[in-house]
C-alpha cells in the first residue's frame, strides 16, 4: 500500500511520538480492534483534527478537521457507511456524488470516493468502502467492517 505524506516531528517530548496524525481511520480501527470481545453490531466514530503538508503554508502544514466512522457486524456492507456519509451530507445540506475509487484498506470494487462542490468545482473530499479481508486480519477483527473518512475542512469550507 502507499505512504500518505505526513508531518515527522523532529524532537518530542515523547520519545514513542514521532508524527502527527494525518488520518483519522486507523484510530477508528484500533478502537474496534481493542473491542472486539463487545457486542455486536459497533459503530464507531470521530471527528478531530489532522496535520497536512502545505508547502504555501508559513509552517508547510495545516489542521484540518475530519470524520471517520465505521460499522462493524457480520453483515456489514459499503452501505452502511455510504448511508451514513449520505445522511451526514443531507443534514449539512452538501450535496456529494460518490463514483467508483481504489483504496489500498478496501476491497477492489467496493470503495467510493466522495466528491462534493468546493468553490465552484467537484473536489474528492474522502471515501467510503469496506475494509479488505487482509486490513481485517492485519487489526485482528472479527467481523466485516465498512468505513468512510471525509475532510469536513474541505466539505464545509472551514
Amino acid at each position: 500500500s502507499e505512504e500518505k505524506n505526513h508531518i515527522s516531528l523532529g524532537v518530542a517530548v515523547e520519545k514513542t511520538i514521532n508524527m502527527v496524525r494525518c488520518r483519522l481511520l486507523p484510530e477508528v480501527i484500533k478502537a474496534l480492534a481493542e473491542n472486539r470481545s463487545r457486542q455486536f453490531p459497533q459503530n464507531v466514530f470521530e471527528i478531530g483534527y489532522v496535520v497536512e503538508p502545505d508547502k504555501d503554508a508559513d509552517v508547510k502544514s495545516r489542521n484540518v478537521l475530519k470524520i471517520a466512522l465505521a460499522h462493524s457486524h457480520a453483515t456489514a456492507t459499503i452501505l452502511d457507511a455510504r448511508q451514513a456519509v449520505e445522511s451526514l451530507a443531507s443534514q449539512l445540506g452538501i450535496p456529494v456524488v460518490l463514483k467508483a475509487h481504489d483504496h489500498p484498506s478496501c476491497i477492489p470494487g467496493r470503495c467510493l470516493s466522495i466528491l462534493a462542490d468546493v468553490k465552484g468545482r467537484k473536489k474528492t473530499i474522502g471515501f467510503v468502502g469496506e475494509l479488505s479481508p487482509e486490513v481485517i486480519t492485519n487489526w485482528d477483527l472479527e467481523q466485516p467492517t465498512s468505513v468512510a473518512e471525509i475532510n469536513l475542512s474541505e466539505m464545509c469550507g472551514l
